[in-house]
């Protein structure tokens, strides 16, 4: 493409850094839940899962990819982040959560806490 249109095409906006919900599945397992969140070009240093109070929180952020002398014809993807909380049912073992990213997947598994027998005193 020549210069001229080059620009016709398209003339990169400023996008701003806006805050967005990714996208999630919540599945009942056999031994708690699975959690899976769409986090695409989030790298693990930038996520962050808490539990305070009863919500699983989840924050992530995508930086901004900028090259030196690329000149973008089109910016679909915006840098930003992602928020998402989630009231945690009682009976969850908040101490046993396993999370992994992958291929800008966030997986979290969260156990139910396991039941105890509580024994019987003869009287």
């Amino acid at each position: 493409m020549t210069e001229s249109q080059t620009t016709a095409v398209s003339t990169p906006a400023a996008a701003p850094e806006a805050v967005r919900t990714p996208v999630s599945r919540v599945e009942s397992t056999e031994t708690g839940y699975r959690l899976t969140l769409e986090l695409p070009g989030a790298d693990p240093e930038s996520v962050d899962v808490r539990v305070e109070a009863g919500v699983l929180t989840i924050t992530a952020e995508r930086p901004r990819t900028e090259r030196e002398g690329w000149q973008p014809l089109r910016r679909e993807i915006p840098p930003g982040g992602w928020k998402q909380s989630f009231r945690l049912p009682s009976g969850l073992d908040t101490e046993a959560v396993e999370a992994s990213l992958a291929s800008g997947v966030l997986t979290l598994e969260l156990a139910r806490k396991a039941g105890r027998a509580i024994p019987i005193q003869a009287g």
